[in-house]
């Protein structure tokens, strides 16, 4: 409700719908935005939907046990804007000076592709039979490996409890088998990397490898070669961990991600971190 209030998005709501997951029902109260209108209270029961309109109405809703609400909206047509005047100095706004575009688009070869998501999904046929054939998003219940959830686990958790209130996700397998010799780092460095940095090192330099490069030969003669890395994550800062000497800063800043590829593989392409 008060992020409908300043989010142009949620200006364009025109219907919601709410579902219920279940597996208990719920009872949700329409409350009215008109006067005039009643209020009327239905109960959900699993796997139904419930469908109105967000000028005129508003919901509450009251579980009957265990159940899961998930909301929606159907939007309206986004508004386009032209500029029809324009007042003083555009300024960067104008444009850069650069050399014209192509005038034909040149079609890019893919000619190797490497990917580590959880579970083992290592390889691009198995991550096509997960996600296209299976329906399976690679989450799985905690490993002991990791921790004994059992003892960390409760469904209603809050936050004063000090307990989980989920107990799957999705983990990659080895990644404590990183063999930081063959990029040239020490173990002490190696320690404490991000293991987000760990894994961009190892899945680039198979995909590196499936298209022809090895170390070796780029050891002998850098190449021109890129590294663009998408990266929104930083949680390894906030995680207590024991470095010693200088490698603190560049074992968790998102901006070495891509570099640290760059000077591992001998690359004399861009690295960028996006």
């Amino acid at each position: 409700e008060e992020a409908a209030s300043f989010l142009s998005m949620m200006w364009r709501a025109k219907l919601q719908v709410v579902v219920n997951a279940g597996p208990g029902s719920a009872q949700m109260t329409m409350i009215p935005k008109l006067e005039g209108d009643a209020e009327t209270t239905v109960i959900v029961q699993p796997g139904m939907l419930a469908i109105f309109c967000t000028d005129r109405y508003r919901f509450s809703y009251e579980m009957d046990g265990k159940s899961l609400m998930i909301a929606s909206w159907y939007l309206d047509q986004p508004k386009e804007y032209v500029i029809s005047d324009v007042q003083g100095d555009l300024g960067l706004s104008g444009g850069l000076a650069g050399p014209p575009h192509p005038s034909v688009k040149r079609p890019v070869p893919v000619t190797s592709l490497s990917e580590r998501y959880a579970f083992g999904v290592d390889e691009p046929w198995k991550l096509w039979h997960a996600y296209a054939k299976a329906g399976w998003d690679t989450a799985i219940k905690h490993p002991f490996q990791r921790w004994d959830c059992d003892i960390y686990y409760e469904w209603d958790a809050d936050q004063t409890s000090g307990k989980s209130y989920t107990q799957h996700g999705g983990f990659s397998d080895g990644i404590e088998l990183f063999d930081c010799r063959f990029f040239d780092i020490s173990p002490a460095e190696a320690k404490g990397m991000d293991p987000t940095q760990r894994q961009v090192l190892e899945v680039s330099y198979v995909a590196l490898q499936g298209a022809g490069w090895s170390k070796k030969q780029l050891q002998m003669k850098p190449a021109n070669i890129a590294a663009f890395v998408g990266l929104d994550k930083n949680e390894w800062n906030s995680i207590p961990k024991d470095i010693a000497g200088g490698f603190g800063a560049s074992s968790s800043a998102n901006a070495i991600t891509s570099n640290r590829f760059n000077y591992c593989m001998n690359l004399k392409g861009a690295s960028m971190t996006i």
